[in-house]
């Protein structure tokens, strides 16, 4: 689970036992069939009026939990729209056929040949190395880690990669697109993780490039849906390296104890980002409508866009190489949408702490929501990423009753205060640390839980997004995070959606 991690703590059975002795038991039943949770309670009929689920226009609100060890601040402009049906239903994931896996080669292609995944060569491999040794560019951040074992292995590991790769380019060898075994890229071995990439001989696999007579041909890479190796289907489209504003504000986020070198490859980035578009954010949403209706894909609606920028000529390591010359375009992002909520999909980890162990429903889905990222320029597509490939199942419910927002909150205050105890919460509370979060932003879209007694599947409901800012404050001083965090919250019955 991919968690920001500060320190991996160890949950007591002792813990557990006193958290009672620090929270007041909420009121109503547990669900303890997590899967099911109360789906089946909130069917009600569907209806031409709006649900009224009294949502202030202004959410100003002060709560605290635990005798202050916990307080939520709230002064925020709420901005959702008037729901009307909240139908519920059930995705399943999509495998992909060899046929199917073909048409999307094809289309990206567009009538190029297509050849295997080459590996890297020696040359190609230490260039990398440079950077990271000198720490030029992201790699600044290692400067003040790389002393550490982790790092140390890291650098023995790429020694390894080196020492194995080819001393010249290979010669092309072009394949029709099908599935194979997945191939591990010099990248994937030293990441030690990869979207495409699962250990396994199973042909769920595809890793080529287009044969456009680049520098840096575009790469395609797949993975299928496959029940023992734990993968999802993914397909990806890619020219160059390209980054957005989403991207570069993580970047940003929790960097102001970061190098000064650090800091100027990230303004860097920011200014290159800054140029204006040479295509209009118009012009860049046709273009990705009609992509989708090159291939046939329904039911997804435009959550968010903005703007990108990047390269064709790179593929490095450390993102954009300061020398590179960038174009500016849009990204966009696509989710499931029914009636007037889109999907969603998190920017941010929840809060610290350990969601097995807590007192409440929590949803841990079979796979994340449905989407597809688009960046496009001038120049045409170049980036295309279609995660978690899914299709309709069945119709759950045509209506569900959702939580007042004011149960909401209350679910959103009880959820952050178990996590906090979670971690380490006894200790810190005895030494006098209190904690707050500022609401930042709130979102009612779509999200995925666990659909009962179907494993492989899941339900596609209501949720709530809270982003918070977090700080604490001990006997000294006040500390503030510079990252945020993303609680988020099935409206049906408040549970914790785990989706991560």
């Amino acid at each position: 689970m991919n968690k920001r991690i500060i320190i991996t703590m160890c949950i007591t059975s002792f813990i557990l036992t006193n958290l009672t002795a620090c929270v007041k038991t909420p009121e109503e039943k547990i669900v303890t069939d997590k899967k099911k949770g109360s789906i089946s309670e909130n069917i009600i009929p569907a209806s031409k009026d709006p649900k009224k689920l009294e949502i202030p226009k202004h959410w100003t609100d002060t709560i605290e939990k635990s005798d202050g060890f916990i307080t939520i601040h709230a002064d925020y402009e709420m901005n959702i729209p008037e729901i009307y049906n909240t139908p519920v239903y059930a995705y399943e994931m999509k495998k992909l056929s060899n046929q199917e896996l073909g048409r999307l080669c094809n289309y990206f292609s567009e009538g190029n040949k297509i050849y295997r995944y080459p590996k890297m060569s020696k040359d190609e491999l230490k260039k990398e190395q440079e950077k990271i040794q000198n720490f030029e560019g992201r790699w600044a951040k290692l400067e003040a880690v790389a002393s550490t074992t982790y790092w140390q292995n890291s650098y023995k590991q790429l020694d390894k990669i080196i020492a194995q790769a080819p001393d010249k380019k290979e010669t092309l060898q072009y394949a029709a697109p099908k599935w194979e075994t997945p191939y591990q890229t010099e990248r994937d071995k030293w990441d030690g993780q990869s979207d495409f990439y699962y250990d396994t001989k199973d042909k769920i696999g595809l890793s080529v490039r287009i044969d456009k007579g680049r520098n840096i041909d575009p790469v395609i890479r797949a993975v299928n849906y496959d029940t023992k190796a734990g993968s999802v289907t993914r397909f990806l489209y890619q020219e160059g390296t390209y980054i957005d504003e989403k991207t570069i504000e993580r970047l940003v986020a929790g960097s102001e104890e970061d190098p000064p070198e650090y800091k100027s490859w990230v303004e860097k980035l920011k200014n290159k980002i800054s140029d204006a578009p040479d295509i209009t954010e118009d012009e860049a949403r046709k273009k990705a409508e009609q992509v989708l209706k090159d291939l046939a894909v329904t039911g997804m609606k435009i959550q968010e866009c903005v703007r990108a920028t990047g390269s064709t000529e790179t593929e490095s390591w450390g993102m954009l190489d300061e020398e590179c010359e960038t174009e500016v375009g849009y990204s966009l992002y696509f989710f499931r949408t029914e009636r007037n909520l889109t999907g969603y999909e998190t920017t941010y980890s929840d809060v610290y702490g350990d969601s097995s162990k807590i007192p409440e429903t929590v949803y841990t889905p079979k796979f994340g929501t449905e989407s597809i990222q688009m960046i496009i320029t001038k120049n045409g597509v170049k980036k295309f990423r279609w995660n978690n490939i899914s299709v309709k199942k069945e119709k759950i419910a045509d209506n569900t009753k959702l939580l007042l927002f004011e149960k909401i909150k209350e679910k959103l205050a009880q959820h952050i205060l178990y996590m906090q105890i979670s971690d380490d919460g006894e200790r810190t509370k005895k030494e006098g640390l209190k904690f707050t979060y500022e609401i930042r932003d709130v979102k009612l879209r779509l999200g995925n839980i666990s659909a009962y007694e179907d494993p492989n599947s899941v339900w596609l409901v209501p949720m709530w997004v809270f982003e918070v800012d977090r700080s604490w404050q001990d006997k000294e001083q006040v500390n503030k995070e510079s990252l945020p965090y993303e609680v988020t919250l099935n409206a049906i019955d408040g549970g914790y959606i785990d989706t991560e």
